[in-house]
């Protein structure tokens, strides 16, 4: 098997937790693991990614509110592309974007099925129009964002009570051309740096890896 996952819960584990789950449910089987970021694949799918913690609320509004400012100087950027792990969330922030006077469309599991599927079926021709396009994970695998359809940026929401994380990244690589390749990702959750110091201080319990 070859794999990616590099990740351990801390740098002196000798294994990473992909390997020890491997080696549990297939014990007889060696594991390899390999290093791919000498391949990263095209330019156009190289993103970067700007976590918001808890906390910093305001600073993502305001990355969001300057993409805003922009589509109104030159609409011609492409529109703002957005994805959430909460309903409740995403319409708040469609209330800005109308509020801001951007046109936009937010599809999500109640969203109107036929229009949401006629829209995900003719991209070419109803996104151009829009200044943003809002999400859950109701447009992920499947749905084909073709080049033509410029988007200007990403932004997206994670929240542990949400759609899978998995889900969303799969919504968030959809679009194939992003004007800027660096996505604003705001996590409902305390920054880790935060976290470890409450947890030197006594104030919080540390993270316990789960033992098989």
């Amino acid at each position: 098997m070859c794999i990616r996952d590099r990740f351990k819960m801390h740098p002196s584990e000798p294994t990473t937790i992909t390997e020890d789950w491997l080696s549990l449910v297939a014990p007889n089987r060696s594991v390899v693991c390999a290093d791919l970021s000498a391949h990263p694949g095209p330019d156009h799918l190289l993103r970067s990614i700007r976590l918001y913690f808890q906390g910093m609320e305001e600073a993502w509004t305001q990355q969001l509110r300057a993409a805003a400012d922009a589509w109104h100087r030159d609409n011609s950027i492409g529109l703002i592309y957005l994805v959430f792990g909460t309903k409740e969330f995403g319409r708040m922030i469609c209330k800005w974007m109308q509020e801001w006077k951007v046109p936009g469309k937010f599809y999500h599991g109640d969203s109107d099925e036929t229009e949401r599927f006629g829209d995900l079926a003719d991209v070419r021709s109803v996104w151009p129009r829009l200044g943003y396009v809002a999400c859950t994970t109701a447009v992920g695998p499947g749905v084909d964002i073709p080049q033509e359809v410029r988007v200007s940026c990403i932004f997206a929401q994670f929240d542990r009570m949400g759609c899978s994380f998995q889900q969303q990244c799969q919504s968030l690589m959809r679009p194939r051309h992003v004007g800027n390749p660096e996505m604003h990702l705001h996590l409902c959750c305390m920054d880790p740096d935060a976290r470890a110091l409450l947890v030197a201080q006594g104030k919080r319990k540390p993270i316990v890896r789960s033992t098989y």
